[in-house]
């Protein structure tokens, strides 16, 4: 049984989303924090929260029988959470490489979403393609094109999707 989880901390207010084998969650979460690796996320996530584990809440998201399925929630969950602190990652490269073969698309919706978290404003998510031009055309027809243009530019890309509910 592998179980989607999500971490985040009482200070930082961060999200991790991952998963696990193990039963108790949190040692699950821990396990990947304990390394040493300076870029892994839920290393850094313990770090935001003052290097107190304790100050880190896990709780129990979804479960499966597949591995790849609960690779797959996680990698869903990551892309389209503003609060969690990393996107979708590629490893297990077997996992990956099942996704790619089966599912393209959903990989390069992924790498689409991972490059709009580092956008500032939903016109940089835009020009990634988060949307298409006619996404956008749609709103100028509902929508004030001033407040539609504004927004492009002052908006983050979550904000702008929640906003005109659209998807990100």
């Amino acid at each position: 049984m592998f179980t989607v989880f999500k971490a985040y901390g009482r200070l930082s207010g961060d999200v991790y989303y991952g998963y696990t084998q193990l039963q108790d969650l949190r040692e699950g979460f821990l396990h990947g924090a304990k390394r040493s690796l300076e870029n892994r996320k839920d290393n850094m996530l313990v770090q935001l929260n003052g290097n107190n584990p304790d100050n880190i809440m896990v709780e129990e998201l979804y479960q499966f029988e597949d591995e790849l399925q609960a690779w797959e929630c996680r990698n869903n969950l990551r892309a389209n959470s503003s609060d969690s602190i990393s996107g979708p990652t590629f490893f297990p490269c077997s996992l990956f490489n099942r996704i790619k073969q089966t599912q393209p698309e959903k990989v390069v919706k992924w790498k689409i979403a991972t490059d709009c978290k580092n956008t500032k404003t939903a016109r940089d998510a835009w020009a990634l393609g988060l949307w298409s031009k006619k996404a956008v055309t749609d709103l100028v027809e509902k929508h004030n094109k001033k407040d539609v243009v504004r927004d492009l530019d002052t908006l983050t890309p979550f904000k702008f999707a929640e906003k005109y509910e659209l998807c990100f």
